[in-house]
């Protein structure tokens, strides 16, 4: 558990599975990034098609509506099962173990398309436009920075003062900004950093939910 002694924001846990495959799917550079096939395999899992890069409008409805589903608590799944996992676990080591050149390249090409006069016309989901600033302000702190692409699959949490946070054992997290947390257990290290989200435990120490 973690309990901020001043507003604080950080990386906490993996994205809602249906929230995580519409981000990658969605926002261009990133599914270039991961691969068709390891995103075909994701959503699988939770019983949705891929959606296509380009065509109709409306062909991220499926998703969008299952995500609106697991906020609300309708469409949560309880337990991640094991194909849930390994799907979620190939595609953050795909990410995690990218080469320097193409997460520069995917960076480039994000911060690009979201320094245009209109950024957030550009992208195609509300879930999307809202990590517009964050991503900005992460790669202005930590250029070409892997972790800045993790934006698009870990939770952000915001606590005020007083208010606390749980981590299980081996969690990926990673301080964001803001001030002092206190930790109260080992494994919650915010001071990692953004490079410290995988590599501080190394990828088989991560837990996938």
């Amino acid at each position: 558990m973690a309990i901020a002694l001043t507003p604080f924001r950080g990386f906490c846990g993996f994205l809602p599975l249906p929230h995580l495959l519409l981000l990658l799917s969605t926002v261009p550079e990133m599914r270039s990034l991961i691969g068709e096939a390891a995103l075909e395999r994701l959503a699988s899992t939770i019983h949705v098609g891929l959606p296509p890069k380009e065509g109709e409008e409306g062909r991220f409805a499926e998703i969008e509506s299952l995500v609106r589903r697991t906020k609300s608590g309708e469409g949560e799944v309880k337990e991640t099962n094991k194909d849930q996992k390994d799907a979620l676990k190939e595609v953050f080591e795909i990410l995690m173990t990218a080469s320097e050149k193409k997460v520069q390249t995917t960076l480039r090409a994000l911060i690009t398309r979201y320094t245009q006069a209109d950024s957030h016309a550009a992208c195609q989901t509300t879930e999307e436009r809202s990590l517009v600033d964050l991503v900005l302000q992460l790669n202005s702190q930590f250029p070409d920075d892997v972790g800045v692409l993790c934006s698009f699959i870990l939770n952000v949490v915001e606590l005020e003062v007083g208010k606390s946070v749980f981590l299980k054992a081996d969690e990926p997290h990673a301080y964001i900004s803001g001030g002092e947390c206190e930790e109260v257990v080992l494994h919650c290290v915010w001071e990692w950093g953004l490079m410290g989200i995988a590599f501080a435990l190394g990828m088989a120490g991560i837990r996938y939910y």
